[in-house]
């Protein structure tokens, strides 16, 4: 989303190299520089690509240790190494992914004014215990991350 002031990415995709793309797409695009990365969950697809930004993430209270959970579960060593040998193409989540975690959180609800647009950020759980929708209410737009699917079962 471009504000007056720079741009809001809703999640960062799911590696590092896919993030850095649209970090280079937004730059090319806009020529603003991104303020945040916002994270509607802790799932793979949305915060691999955290890394390319080196701005603040903001996400849910839970989402540090729902991630936290996650990567130690499938990012221990031998989890990786018996991935590799199926997916060598992976060699990234040891070389190169760096799990970037959210320094500004929110409980219920956070209301973000970058003129033109308000974003307000809430709570859902549903999908995850720390899904959230980004909703710009002057634009009509909600971003539902994984909470609303076109062609898939929700």
């Amino acid at each position: 989303m471009v504000t007056g002031k720079g741009v809001v990415v809703i999640d960062a995709l799911n590696t590092p190299a896919r993030g850095q793309e649209l970090a280079r797409a937004i730059k090319n695009r806009t020529g603003k520089p991104v303020l945040f990365v916002i994270n509607t969950h802790h799932h793979y697809d949305h915060v691999f690509g955290n890394q390319a930004f080196g701005v603040p993430v903001i996400a849910h209270c839970a989402l540090s240790e729902q991630l936290a959970q996650a990567a130690a579960r499938d990012l221990m060593p031998m989890a990786i190494a018996a991935r590799l040998v199926d997916h060598p193409e992976d060699r990234w989540l040891v070389d190169e992914l760096e799990l970037i975690y959210p320094n500004l959180v929110f409980e219920r609800r956070l209301v973000l004014d970058l003129p033109p647009m308000r974003m307000i950020l809430h709570h859902m759980g549903g999908h995850t215990p720390d899904t959230c929708v980004v909703d710009l209410p002057d634009a009509g737009v909600v971003f539902a991350g994984d909470l609303v699917f076109e062609g898939r079962v929700p």
